[in-house]
């Protein structure tokens, strides 16, 4: 009864150890390796320092995990060598899977998307993305994506030289429906916008711009664009 109890145990020990273990592999693959690729400056887009600090806690828990796991499942009929082959491959599939639909623009908040959903160029110095909505779904039902993201004020006349203008306005009125999955907020959207512009989309139906002062050297930016 002792033995069955301590087999039962061990078992649940190691179900937890690979799925703890999974779990950190599929996060940490995906960010090292947009992380090595910014760092090594193929791509313009900055990261926050926090997105390294998470990174390095996902490496750590995937290698203790992945260790405890080994561990557990040691036993003389070398079960434990396939089971982690398998442990690998699936951590590895997914974490490539998330990795290359983050890299596109489809899933995570970054440049690409950003640039993907809207249509428009990212100036250099854009960085603190934030993109949010429902737009792989603009094939068969309505749906928006929003963004949100800084610049160089510096930057700013070549980036709105891009937009198809139809309308300008002034004020405070939100350009994102009144809908949670559509809401972005920012420290820098609590005052009042510089502008709102109202214009042709390349992607969508149509397409909102609303430039926000950060600060005296940089300037932020909500995008919606609309598929009716």
């Amino acid at each position: 009864m002792i033995a069955l109890q301590s087999a039962k145990s061990r078992y649940i020990s190691r179900l937890l150890a690979l799925a703890c273990a999974t779990g950190c592999g599929v996060f940490f693959l995906p960010s090292i390796f947009v992380l090595a690729w910014i760092n090594f400056r193929q791509s313009p887009h900055r990261f926050p320092r926090f997105d390294f600090a998470e990174t390095a806690l996902f490496g750590v828990g995937f290698l203790c995990f992945g260790i405890g796991y080994l561990i557990l499942c040691r036993n003389p009929n070398y079960k434990a060598e396939k089971s982690a082959l398998v442990m690998l491959t699936v951590v590895i599939l997914l974490a490539s899977s998330f990795g290359l639909l983050f890299l596109f623009g489809y899933v995570g908040s970054s440049g690409v998307r950003v640039s993907r959903e809207h249509g428009l160029k990212i100036p250099p110095s854009a960085h603190s993305f934030v993109c949010g909505g429902d737009a792989w779904m603009h094939w068969s039902l309505d749906s928006g994506a929003a963004s949100a993201f800084e610049m160089a004020s510096n930057d700013l006349p070549s980036f709105l030289s891009q937009l198809k203008i139809r309308q300008t306005h002034e004020g405070s009125a939100s350009i994102f429906p009144e809908n949670s999955k559509y809401e972005i907020r920012c420290p820098w959207t609590s005052g009042i916008p510089l502008k709102t512009y109202r214009c042709t989309s390349r992607t969508g139906d149509s397409l909102d711009v609303q430039i926000w002062k950060v600060d005296d050297a940089t300037a932020g930016i909500l995008l919606y664009t609309d598929w009716n």
